[in-house]
């Protein structure tokens, strides 16, 4: 067994460590047996014996994630210094495995170490397996693991997980940090992408769905489908009004004058990062791809929504509003069911829906007139569809 933690923990290290603190820092994640020898051994050993550790950094230039152009040894250099800065009283001994044969430069240090960091700077799923094989040497181990961090947190955060694995989970969490590594590089906070078409492509190595949902609450843009139109519509919400909205396929039911705002992402603090969070449970998507991860969201009722949908080639607005009355749990379609109880003529509204796509952006309050205004100062035409 091992530890996992985030990268943050480097600076929690402080000038009073010793080889007891980090071996109790640790006691948790040592193979079966090893740490009773471990901590036997501590009662000969003098007090202020410095800690050496083995740092292993798992990395590989040109993987996927990050993504192949992320500088290895840069990010390397800053942990090294980020750890000499927080870790003053302990002795990093740094070691770089880019292949399973090269794990053995690792295995060797053992009887020279008092404990090893395991650092995943690159997602190579070949050297996965290292960590095991370290955490069966008897010593104590900490994984520095970004992505599982994230795996975990959302597991912790959610009502449940429904359907997906642990491993794609994790490979989700690593999708959403080479979304920010690229947010990073191109100094913005909104990204939309070719999700199902680029999964099913071979070109991302997990859904980010999971990802965009983190974007949205944490104050950034997550836009499903590579959609442009949808990504200046979230945005013009968040300048408004500081808050997230969602992109979704609506449903309507005009027999109860209901519309279904149906999708497999969204946000779960639909009143800004600062606001309450709302319960959500992690799926599949809705081709039920075992491989997929996704938000259930279980949006707050009982609030005036507002959607719409700009269209910058044609210059139109499309608007209507809906107040929250439920979320559907059904099996069929997009995860995410918020259902809206209609202002205005659902006629009017199904009549006119398909002006220019499916999609509608929906965001918590009544900020019709705001977009309105927005709309025609950008000389946006409006329609207002119900």
């Amino acid at each position: 067994m091992y530890r996992s933690c985030h990268y943050g923990w480097f600076p929690a290290c402080n000038h009073s460590i010793t080889r007891r603190n980090f071996v109790k820092s640790c006691g948790m994640v040592v193979a079966t047996g090893g740490w009773i020898a471990s901590s036997l051994s501590l009662a000969e050993e003098p007090k202020n014996k410095r800690v050496r550790v083995g740092l292993v950094f798992l990395s590989n230039q040109g993987e996927s994630w990050p993504h192949p152009e992320f500088d290895v040894e840069a990010r390397q250099k800053e942990v090294r210094e980020l750890l000499s800065r927080g870790c003053p009283a302990v002795e990093f001994v740094p070691v770089e495995v880019r292949s399973p044969e090269g794990l053995s430069k690792a295995i060797s240090m053992k009887d020279q170490v008092d404990g090893y960091l395991v650092y995943v700077v690159t997602l190579t799923w070949p050297l996965t397996a290292a960590i095991t094989t370290i955490g069966k040497l008897g010593k104590p181990m900490v994984v520095a693991d970004q992505a599982a961090e994230w795996a975990d947190r959302w597991t912790q955060e959610a009502d449940k997980v429904v359907e997906p694995t642990p491993e794609w989970l994790r490979k989700a969490g690593a999708v959403y940090l080479a979304m920010l590594e690229l947010l990073k590089r191109y100094n913005t906070d909104t990204v939309t992408m070719n999700c199902l078409g680029g999964f099913g492509a071979g070109q991302l190595p997990a859904y980010p769905c999971l990802g965009f949902m983190q974007l949205l609450n944490d104050g950034g843009h997550g836009v499903c489908e590579a959609m442009p139109d949808d990504t200046i519509s979230t945005l013009m919400v968040r300048i408004l009004t500081g808050r997230p909205s969602y992109v979704s396929d609506p449903v309507l039911d005009t027999a109860r004058n209901h519309i279904v705002y149906a999708h497999c992402m969204a946000t779960s603090k639909a009143f800004g990062p600062k606001g309450p969070a709302n319960m959500y449970r992690i799926r599949t998507l809705h081709n039920r791809d075992p491989r997929g991860t996704c938000v259930q969201s279980f949006l707050p009722v009982g609030y005036m929504t507002t959607s719409f949908r700009t269209n910058f080639a044609s210059k139109m607005m499309v608007i209507h509003q809906a107040k929250s009355v439920g979320n559907l749990d059904a099996p069929r379609g997009c995860r995410t069911q918020l259902i809206g109880e209609v202002r205005g003529d659902i006629g009017r509204l199904f009549n006119q829906w398909d002006l220019f796509g499916w999609h509608r952006v929906t965001i918590f309050g009544d900020v019709k007139e705001q977009l309105l205004e927005f709309g025609k100062a950008l000389g946006l035409d409006i329609v207002e569809e119900a």
